[in-house]
């Protein structure tokens, strides 16, 4: 299984990589928005990942435009993983077609079991 993570905060993004490396999750990683649209970039698709893991507040932008604009399309699932709270951030991410949304602080285990729920339900229809 291979997932994109999208988190500006290093250190959470480190400790997430190497729980989610331990969970047979390998992990592609995107620091800002612009990094995440080089990524599709070069690989000419999001398709390749099985699921997306975005943060909300990046500091190039709001994680909402990419999901709307670069990820519209693909079937990769997007969860959120923020430290937005707020009803109608959340309310915004689903609109824009995210699947699940976490807040932060949150427990890598119950992340690593969403993303791997969320991967197996797209990749059941496909």
């Amino acid at each position: 299984m291979l997932i994109l993570l999208v988190e500006d905060d290093a250190i959470l993004a480190a400790q997430t990589i190497d729980f989610l490396n331990a969970e047979g999750i390998e992990v592609d990683y995107a620091a800002t928005l612009s990094c995440a649209k080089d990524i599709a970039a070069q690989t000419a698709t999001f398709d390749k990942y099985d699921a997306i893991v975005l943060d909300m507040a990046l500091p190039d932008g709001n994680a909402l435009s990419l999901l709307q604009q670069s990820l519209a399309g693909f079937d990769a699932p997007v969860l959120f993983c923020t430290a937005a709270t707020d009803l109608d951030d959340k309310l915004a991410a689903f609109a824009a077609g995210a699947l699940d949304y976490m807040t932060k602080p949150f427990a890598l285990p119950e992340l690593a079991v969403r993303i791997k729920l969320l991967a197996g339900k797209v990749n059941k229809h496909n």
